[in-house]
């Protein structure tokens, strides 16, 4: 039986590894904001995904004889979802006079997964999402409605184009944990990673030749800079590490850990103007306290029972971890139940 300490890193590891890519997810906002001013937005997630792909291969020069068709298949259809919801979420954000919605219900329904998850968890593998799981979605489903500056009584409040184009792009992000958290085979973390930043930059290439935008490098080394720091942080390395948190929680768990995104985006926004609403502030706080009111949960539950739950799920929830093709140590992980 494995130590207290030893249940107590366990527990923290995937928690914090995940936090640390809302918190770079969050901090780009105002990024990709600054470069889609100026740069087309199919082109540029083209060649954010697509330097994401080369860091990786850089990170990893032998990673084609460790590439599998198996890595191929499954990396590519999660790499598909994963381009199905940055570009359903771009087209979201169309002006006005074409559908669009604003980036405040956009960011509020996009949130939505959080509830999305675990509920889909559920039917597909037949497990009850735990009671920290269900109180964490309610806070943080009414953070983001705060966050946004939605008021549902307003008149001038009606479904647009963008809106339901958005609310599509909120299950492929779902789809796209469900899918990664219960893999059929063991998979590699970097190349499954490079599978899936390979398949994201493809497919946007595509959309970006097919609507007409015109091709042009970066217009300057301020903007080169921003594309490179998404690439390498808010695509090779979170998608990476998001792939191992996923061996090591549940689904649920990780999508509500992930919302906290919104929570360092507003932080971010705040010290960018130098203001914090009052409304965002209250939304900001029940986003966080719904995220730690889950932890604090399933970590009383770990204690209760003894075991490292956020490395095998919650009792009868979540992936069973497998052995991965990594020569990392820390991408390794028993098959059976922890002695």
């Amino acid at each position: 039986m494995p130590d207290r300490s030893t249940l107590t890193q366990h527990r923290l590891a995937p928690t914090l590894a995940m936090l640390g890519v809302t918190l770079a997810w969050g901090g780009t906002f105002l990024t990709v904001q600054s470069v889609l001013r100026v740069y087309p937005p199919y082109l540029f997630l083209a060649l954010r995904f697509a330097l994401a792909a080369l860091f990786l291969l850089i990170l990893r020069p032998k990673l084609f004889k460790r590439l599998h068709r198996r890595d191929l298949i499954f990396g590519g259809v999660a790499g598909l979802i994963l381009a199905a919801g940055y570009v359903l979420q771009t087209m979201s954000l169309l002006p006005a006079s074409m559908g669009g919605t604003t980036a405040a219900r956009s960011a509020f329904i996009t949130g939505m997964y959080v509830v999305i998850t675990p509920v889909a968890a559920a039917i597909i593998y037949r497990k009850r999402p735990t009671i920290g799981t269900v109180l964490g979605a309610v806070f943080i489903v009414t953070g983001l409605c705060f966050m946004s500056g939605i008021t549902f009584g307003a008149s001038s409040i009606s479904w647009v184009r963008g809106d339901t184009l958005v609310l599509i792009g909120t299950f492929t992000y779902a789809g796209h944990i469900l899918w990664l958290a219960h893999p059929k085979h063991s998979h590699d973390t970097i190349t499954l990673t490079f599978v899936q930043m390979l398949m994201v930059s493809v497919s946007c290439t595509v959309l970006s030749v097919a609507t007409g935008e015109k091709w042009s490098m970066p217009p300057s080394a301020k903007v080169w800079f921003m594309i490179i720091f998404c690439a390498i942080f808010a695509s090779a390395l979170a998608f990476m590490i998001e792939i191992w948190v996923l061996k090591r929680l549940p689904p649920s768990r990780v999508a509500l850990i992930e919302i906290t995104e919104s929570f360092f985006g507003g932080v971010a926004g705040w010290l960018w103007t130098r203001h914090a609403p009052t409304y965002e502030v209250i939304g900001a706080a029940c986003i966080l306290g719904g995220m730690v009111l889950s932890e604090l949960i399933a970590m009383q539950r770990a204690n209760r029972n003894k075991t490292p739950l956020e490395f095998f799920g919650e009792v009868g929830e979540g992936p069973p971890l497998v052995v991965t093709e990594s020569n990392n140590e820390e991408d390794l992980a028993p098959v059976s139940e922890p002695t």
